[in-house]
């Protein structure tokens, strides 16, 4: 099939974000459902290295069979670049071929891995990693020796995150060990676990269950949720069960995992593998962050929730304070 979107506006992402260079060898996985983006990503891989491997899975998808031949491929020892192109489909079985993959990717001194269910073609147009870049730069000096930030908006959010001791990162720049999602564009740390107290009002993207339509309010004591309601009392109670269901599946699945700021000038989509990344946004999620610096180690949840338009106020250990965001614009 041939390419359906333009490689060029891939290749600088393989070369700025993940360092790609001539003679290293990439390993693109895709099924059919994302056949055409995966061509434009082999097509801009070899702009820069003919080494450059495809592994289709074809309608089998991840029989034992072809699970089998991927993962032996793929422990090789010949890539430097993995791209995973596939849908993510919530089956079990799935999930579990998925992390098979990435966990087979992850074992050696050095990875590198584009990991990317649910991407479009319309999530790679118009990404500036120089402009993100030295907005990570900026974020990540003014964050350093942070003790606590402040998150308010208008709806009510008024949220006091423990960050003493906490180290930023960001999906902007190449790292010699790195998983992450395409499109870029955070920077995103995790608070101390216990040290997360107020009120969350989220009015964007929650999770996978789009963007929610009435403000999703939660009440956090010491890192844990202990309530979570619509501010419109009457608004789709089988949603809120669905969404208390998720986020209490485990005892950690609760338990404060990430603030993140977004960078990049996308619009809200209802996919949070993008509007996570949408500049004016920061995004709290509850669950895993062992990857990043966290102690949530055990559970096997993550779930981001938006929140559009706030302002974030970094706190010193000097008593000193500074305001970094306001409205959703940042200031740097």
């Amino acid at each position: 099939m041939d390419a359906l979107f333009p490689d060029f506006f891939i290749t600088p992402i393989l070369q700025k974000r993940y360092g790609l260079r001539e003679r290293q060898r990439v390993l693109i996985i895709y099924d059919e459902s994302k056949a055409g983006i995966g061509e434009s990503f082999v097509e801009a891989a070899k702009r820069i290295s003919p080494h450059v491997k495809v592994f289709r899975l074809g309608e089998e998808r991840f029989s034992e069979k072809n699970l089998a031949a991927l993962l032996i491929e793929i422990k090789s020892g010949r890539y430097s670049l993995f791209v995973n192109l596939f849908e993510a489909r919530p089956a079990p079985e799935e999930r579990q071929a998925r992390m098979r993959i990435i966990t087979a990717q992850k074992d050696k001194k050095r990875f590198r891995i584009a990991h990317c269910p649910g991407i479009t073609e319309a999530m790679l147009e118009n990404i500036d990693f120089d402009a993100m870049g030295d907005k990570a730069h900026k974020l990540h000096a003014i964050l350093k020796g942070a003790k606590y930030i402040n998150v308010t908006t208008p709806l009510g959010t008024n949220l006091e995150l423990l960050v003493k001791g906490r180290r930023s990162h960001d999906d902007v720049f190449p790292k010699s060990r790195d998983l992450s999602n395409l499109p870029g564009g955070e920077i995103f740390l995790a608070p101390k676990e216990t040290g997360a107290n107020g009120v969350l009002v989220v009015n964007g993207t929650a999770g996978d269950f789009g963007i929610l339509s009435s403000p999703l309010k939660f009440t956090i004591k010491d890192g844990q949720i202990i309530d979570l309601c619509w501010n419109d009392p009457n608004y789709n109670n089988s949603l809120l069960e669905t969404i208390r269901k998720a986020l209490f599946q485990d005892k950690e699945a609760s338990v404060i995992g990430e603030l993140g700021i977004g960078l990049a000038p996308y619009s809200l989509c209802g996919l949070m593998l993008q509007d996570e990344k949408a500049a004016g946004t920061i995004h709290i999620a509850f669950g895993g962050n062992a990857l990043f610096g966290g102690m949530n180690k055990t559970t096997k949840s993550h779930i981001d929730f938006l929140v559009t338009g706030p302002e974030l106020t970094v706190h010193y250990a000097d008593g000193s304070a500074r305001i970094i965001m306001r409205n959703g614009e940042l200031i740097l």
